[in-house]
């Protein structure tokens, strides 16, 4: 097979190398096997064991996922699960199976085909984000059937298939991955989301991927630029073995420069906060690297047992966190259960449409005997460091002033039974309900600081349900309303002389973080793996060009015209890095210079 290139657009960077393993996940294999009347039963008996299966190797993923990533990204995969529970499709296979007396793989394939139909005069995003969610659940039931379970390589593979979805977290449980190449996917979709949470490199829309590139191809991924080698000649592979350890230096560099604050090239300061859900995460990063911990979930605190945990259970996890980080910030979340995080010991009632529902801050008010000893626990916790209180899903100024209420009734209990806290803990307000970014002038008002939470204002603004797949090609963080939306809350917060920071999966993506600082934010919060990398970005950058790429994406239509604004914006960020680096220099600028092209 001769060598040649290919290129698409990176979603998780890193340089791998390795044998490419093809997984697609569009199915169509061959033609369907007729059965007797007489084996019917027997393979629908297959389907089932198949779907049994299937089901207990996700549950699996999942629990992996939690203890590699955290229960947040690992939440991604239960989409999957919950195609498989489609009971349409389940139902409409072993109908198949029963009238069409076909084999139980073709039974699958036909009830998929039925599921997509309606889609069928969709838009094309539509269909590609949609069909294919689906299809990546069920070809896990597929493989089974077809007798393909996954192989676990004797060494990671480069995994080639027509999407990246979430199934490839089965791969990476058994040590099989290197790296993914995928024909389509997105920057924020449920896999990219994935890969990047795993450290696994991974490119999407590699134009003929499946046509081009033979199982067993030897296949050199650069993540950071979106190339791909395929069957590289000896000097391609010490060129590339020279950008990994270039990248690698680079890394170690950024990790070093990592513990300094980020400041942009005219002096602009931008603080750089860790998001964290136990005391057990920090313990996985260097602690100097960041200004404060911008977001700590204390619901997952209440999920790690078997029931409410106590004041002095709640005080004393407070309080080692505190001390750990010093005179710097800790943003404690409250208690944010119900929706997509229930309490397994307390049983809220089943609602219709539980992300609009009973649910955060809703329930801690109405739950006083749960929400008093976690306000008491805080306060409490605060004499030993820089505590601070974020409320979550906010929807009123009413419930801002009823938690101060609140608060003032326990610091009154507190003197007077001579109990040491902290008099002037600040509170603040969470917007993730478009309500709440409505009134984020009267909000400033009442609270002392303003947490943007980007992954929920996104469903709410965008109206659909970053958890379902069927509507997931909806949920776009670049859609103009949510830049705007962005852009009037920093606004708002800033006339009103609060602080203001965003927290979510878009604050980290370095080559988003021009743009949210352009739109007026100065502290961002993320996961501890993207520290490094964004304060990078944040040192790259201009306060006046930072601002000009916001104002050019405000006036965008669509959201992929503002991907077109942060590309390039992007690519002449990478430009200066690259000029003005040394040994540590940034892969792009050792990127190949041959063209996509067919076979030499």
């Amino acid at each position: 097979m001769g060598q040649f290139v290919l290129k698409g657009t990176s979603v998780s960077s890193g340089f791998a190398l390795g044998p490419a393993r093809i997984h697609a996940t569009s199915g169509g294999e061959g033609a369907p096997r007729s059965i007797r009347p007489e084996d019917v039963g027997t393979e629908i008996d297959r389907f089932d064991a198949a779907l049994a299966r299937s089901e207990d190797q996700l549950r699996r993923n999942i629990r992996f996922a939690t203890e590699r990533v955290g229960a947040q990204d690992a939440r991604i995969l239960e989409s999957q699960l919950q195609f498989l529970a489609d009971v349409e499709i389940r139902d409409r296979a072993r109908r198949n199976i029963r009238e069409h007396q076909v084999d139980a793989a073709a039974a699958v394939e036909r009830a998929l085909a039925h599921f997509v139909r309606p889609f069928e005069k969709a838009l094309p995003a539509v269909r590609r984000d949609l069909i294919q969610e689906v299809r990546s659940a069920w070809s896990v039931v597929l493989n089974e059937l077809r007798g393909r379970n996954m192989i676990v390589e004797s060494q990671p593979a480069v995994i080639v298939t027509d999407e990246l979805v979430p199934w490839f977290a089965t791969l990476i449980e058994r040590g099989s991955v290197a790296a993914v190449l995928a024909e389509a996917g997105g920057r924020y979709s449920h896999g990219a989301i994935l890969a990047r949470s795993f450290g696994v490199p991974a490119i999407v829309g590699v134009r003929d991927l499946l046509r081009r590139v033979q199982n067993g191809a030897l296949v050199a991924v650069n993540g950071d630029d979106g190339t791909v080698l395929v069957e590289p000649t000896e000097p391609e592979l010490r060129l590339f073995e020279a950008r990994r350890i270039a990248r690698l230096e680079q890394r170690r560099e950024l990790a070093a420069a990592a513990i300094h604050p980020a400041r942009t090239r005219d002096g602009a300061r931008v603080q750089v906060m860790a998001n964290v859900e136990s005391l057990r995460d920090l313990d996985g990063f260097d602690l100097r690297t960041v200004d404060g911990i911008g977001l700590y979930r204390t619901e997952y605190l209440y999920l790690d047992r078997l029931e409410f945990p106590s004041e002095d259970d709640q005080y004393n996890l407070y309080r080692r966190a505190l001390e750990r980080l010093g005179d710097r910030p800790v943003v404690f979340r409250t208690l944010d259960s119900g929706g997509d995080k229930p309490l397994p010991y307390f049983q809220t009632p089943k609602e219709a449409n539980p992300a609009l529902g009973w649910r955060g801050l809703r329930i801690s008010l109405e739950m006083p005997d749960l929400f008093v000893p976690q306000l008491r626990a805080l306060l409490r916790a605060a004499v030993h460091g820089n505590a601070r209180i974020l409320l979550p899903m906010v929807t009123s100024v009413e419930e801002v002033v009823a938690v101060r209420s609140l608060l003032a009734s326990i610091r009154e209990d507190f003197r007077a039974a001579g109990i040491p806290h902290r008099e002037d803990v600040p509170l603040g307000a969470m917007i993730e309900v478009p309500a709440a970014a409505a009134v984020a002038d009267g909000l400033a008002e009442v609270a002392d600081f303003l947490s943007i939470g980007t992954n929920d204002l996104v469903q709410y603004l965008t109206g659909a349900d970053r958890d379902n797949p069927r509507v997931g090609h909806l949920y776009d963080p670049y859609h103009p309303g949510v830049l705007r939306t962005i852009r009037d809350v920093a606004r708002r917060a800033a006339d009103s002389g609060r602080e203001v920071s965003l927290c979510g999966e878009l604050a980290a993506d370095p080559q988003t973080t021009p743009l949210l600082v352009g739109l007026g934010l100065r502290s961002l919060s993320m996961a501890p793996v993207a520290i490094a990398t964004v304060k990078s970005a944040v040192r790259s950058m201009r306060i006046l060009d930072a601002g000009a790429l916001a104002s050019s994406s405000l006036s965008c239509r669509t959201s992929t015209q503002v991907r077109g604004l942060v590309d390039a914006f992007e690519a002449r960020r990478l430009g200066f890095h690259s000029a003005g680096a040394t040994s540590g220099s940034s892969p792009s600028e050792h990127a190949p210079r041959r063209d996509d092209r067919d076979e030499r």
